[in-house]
């Protein structure tokens, strides 16, 4: 009966549908439309990088707020919070809130906004859970302990900070904010390790779609290295702070291209679940 559930799921999964139409191509279409559509995303990032390199960064944060309303549909329409780390949940709330807050102060621009707004939602989606579908909330397996993140983070901050003329203070807290974003998602990536097999699908959707979030904003250090050379690491800053900052990015990506590539195989299957390596 689970089984007939599952299947039934996934034939309702408006991903995996896309994945069947693919696989029913044949070999030269499949090429065709992988090759045309890398092409046109390609010339495309690359457009945009060099009128508006910025734009990247903001499109990046509105995949990771597309991300999150889908993941409070899912949850909300299948009244289930399995498979959701809330973990990583409130990690994402602590880097927004302290990164709206460094924004206010020192930027005050569209960032501030996209984090406010996707903060509040995180929030909502916490407090929904909790308050809702705890019986469905697998806390054994989000095992991952927060405070060996934070705390590591928040010395780093107090080593590393950017440079510039703003309070130290809201430096350090600029500097926390990057390094926790940049480990956030290791508590809902360590859960699915944990599970094995991912069933759930609308929580590997949204994984997925932090990666892709990821890898604009590591584009946009691609294209920018790219026009303009060692100066954009001069722009940044004196100090291992650039280097860190690169770093993180990195490290970000890195961490979810391994996950992103089973879900990507998992998908092109046309499997209503993702499996993940021992």
């Amino acid at each position: 009966m689970e089984d007939l559930k599952r299947l039934k799921a996934g034939l309702r999964d408006p991903v995996l549908v896309l994945a069947r139409f693919y696989k029913k191509l044949t070999t030269r279409q499949q090429h065709l439309l992988v090759g045309s559509s890398a092409t046109l995303s390609i010339l495309f990032v690359y457009m945009l990088s060099r009128l508006i390199a910025e734009l990247l960064f903001v499109v990046a944060e509105c995949v990771h707020l597309g991300g999150i309303i889908g993941l409070i549909f899912s949850v909300r329409r299948r009244k289930s919070a399995a498979g959701i780390s809330l973990k990583t949940q409130i990690l994402t709330v602590i880097f927004l809130v302290v990164r709206f807050y460094c924004s206010l102060v020192m930027e005050k621009d569209i960032h501030t906004l996209l984090d406010v707004v996707t903060a509040g939602l995180t929030v909502y989606l916490i407090m929904y859970i909790r308050n809702n579908l705890k019986g469905t909330y697998s806390e054994q397996d989000d095992s991952l302990r927060i405070e060996f993140l934070l705390a590591p983070c928040a010395l780093l901050a107090f080593l590393v900070q950017p440079s510039g003329n703003h309070m130290y203070l809201h430096r350090v807290l600029w500097a926390f904010a990057v390094y926790v974003e940049s480990v956030s998602i290791l508590p809902q990536l360590k859960m699915m390790q944990n599970m094995k097999v991912i069933t759930q699908l609308f929580a590997a959707h949204y994984v997925f779609a932090l990666g892709c979030a990821r890898g604009l904003s590591f584009l946009h250090w691609v294209f920018e290295f790219a026009l303009n050379g060692i100066a954009v690491y001069n722009s940044m800053g004196r100090g291992l702070w650039p280097a860190l900052v690169i770093l993180s990015e990195v490290v970000q990506t890195a961490i979810y291209a391994d996950f992103c590539y089973y879900y990507v195989r998992s998908i092109i299957r046309g499997e209503s679940v993702i499996k993940l390596p021992v």
